[in-house]
């Protein structure tokens, strides 16, 4: 079983590095950008892997292994395109290199036994429950399996009959599983507890690495402590709720415009790898929908004050929106054709204009929104605000076109959430205890990312104290060797 589950990674990570190929616009080979196109490459792949799932299964009627000459065929055109682009010259990036010395070398010790303890936490935690918790039992297993087990009447995994609260969520997570289970030839709970396994240490692996790659490897190991610090993000992990892959998708699609924002010209590859990173997200959970439409809100309404670089911003958004159609129109179809109408949208009727205007339901949320995101067992939202006001921030970072849309989009995101509360036809206050949590996680990794953006770095300012400077306050980038 072991040898066949590694086989079953080979296409994931085969196509997602040939896709990130070809997208990628820098010749840089430093070893942080490698690590951060190597897990996007895994991110992309596993999408990527999900979709040929769903097509084959729709075009043969039920769940077989005709889905690897899919995968056999999509690799052929994928190494035709990136043997064609191999031609075309290529914009750089003179980013930060990775910093060296005693700062970065605690960092990484401190990091990589951080690392160590989680990954047995993660191991504890998937033998005592190997089959999850609740979301993955109801939702993502349970589909995977009922699909699975149900050859040609697959479909019925839709049935209104069955009681499920939400039917419509998308197939990211459930066709990664079948199709592990299809590789080893059963059902196994060791391959929903890799899946697992893979998209959690994926977001810790993306948020060091682009960190590392745009702000320099100190930032990056201080991002990646900050996300292990988080005890949600292990146990959450570990349950194989979908919010952690969904998370990595945010921070993907996140990450991709900041840095396109770096480079040296007008990136249509990044931007349109961050629009699949965005459309992945909605193929994860109904909210990455919100925030593939709240990023491309944001950074629209972003263009018009950036009138400098309007035209090259607006080219930017066309490669954002090519970028994410192929999967947003399998969406469509999965959204019109399969499944039946979202529950919470379903419920909406006479009562909820009464919900919008009753007070008391606003500030039982917000009193819940507060004390989830001042929760005493998260050590990084206690450290964060001291962090900042310690170490100051970077204007022209604070300033930039990608920051700014993606701190709009975030925020977006928390509105979005508060009312989808405020109208929701459940018991409100249990209602807000089970779920507001894993909103919060999908939103973590990218919020970290963005805070260590803006924020000086430590061994910025501990060399700017050494030189007796008082303005720690730098407008570059942390490049110091």
């Amino acid at each position: 079983m072991i040898f066949l589950l590694l086989v079953s990674t080979i296409f994931p990570l085969l196509s997602g590095s040939l896709l990130v190929s070809v997208l990628w616009p820098t010749t840089a080979r430093r070893t942080a950008s490698l690590w951060f196109r190597f897990w996007l490459a895994l991110g992309a792949g596993l999408g990527i892997a999900s979709l040929n799932l769903f097509l084959c299964t729709l075009l043969t009627g039920s769940i077989n292994r005709w889905f690897i000459l899919g995968e056999a065929g999509i690799l052929i055109v994928l190494f035709a395109i990136r043997h064609h682009a191999r031609t075309k010259p290529n914009p750089t990036y003179d980013g930060p290199v990775a910093n060296q010395g005693g700062l970065a070398s605690i960092l990484r010790a401190v990091f990589f036994i951080t690392l160590l303890i989680q990954g047995i936490v993660f191991g504890s935690l998937s033998l005592r429950s190997p089959h999850g918790d609740w979301d993955a039992w109801i939702f993502w297993n349970m589909r995977a399996r009922f699909m699975f087990r149900a050859g040609t009447h697959w479909k019925d995994a839709f049935s209104t009959l069955i009681d499920n609260p939400h039917p419509d969520y998308p197939l990211m997570v459930s066709a990664n599983v079948m199709r592990l289970w299809t590789y080893v030839g059963g059902e196994t709970p060791f391959c929903p507890i890799m899946l697992a396994f893979l998209f959690t240490s994926a977001t810790v692996g993306l948020l060091v690495s682009s960190l590392s790659v745009l702000r320099g490897r100190t930032q990056g190991l201080i991002g990646g402590l900050f996300l292990l610090a988080t005890p949600f993000f292990i146990r959450h992990g570990a349950d194989q709720y979908a919010d952690v892959p969904l998370g990595f998708f945010l921070l993907a699609a996140v990450a991709l415009l900041s840095f396109s924002d770096e480079t040296t010209d007008t990136n249509k590859g990044l931007l349109a790898l961050s629009g699949l990173m965005a459309a992945f997200a909605a193929w994860t959970k109904n909210e990455g929908l919100l925030f593939l439409v709240g990023l491309l809100t944001a950074r629209w309404l972003v263009v018009d004050f950036w009138r400098t670089r309007r035209v090259r911003l607006r080219t930017g958004l066309l490669a954002f929106v090519a970028g994410s159609l192929p999967v947003l129109l399998i969406i469509f179809y999965f959204k019109t054709r399969l499944v039946p109408q979202n529950d919470l949208v379903a419920a909406q009727g006479a009562q909820t204009a009464s919900k919008l205007g009753d007070l008391s339901r606003y500030v039982i949320t917000a009193k819940a929104f507060l004390r989830q995101a001042l929760q005493i067992n998260s050590i990084p939202v206690l450290v964060l605000p001291f962090y900042a006001l310690f170490l100051g921030t970077e204007s022209a970072q604070v300033k930039r076109p990608a920051v700014v849309a993606s701190s709009l989009v975030l925020v977006l995101m928390l509105a979005g959430y508060f009312l989808v509360f405020i109208v929701a036809p459940y018991d409100l206050e249990l209602y807000l205890r089970t779920s507001l949590d894993r909103l919060f996680l999908q939103l973590w990794p990218s919020t970290i990312f963005l805070f260590l953006m803006v924020v000086v770095s430590p061994r910025r300012v501990a060399e700017e104290r050494l030189t007796g400077r008082e303005d720690f306050r730098v407008q570059t980038a942390d490049t110091s060797p």
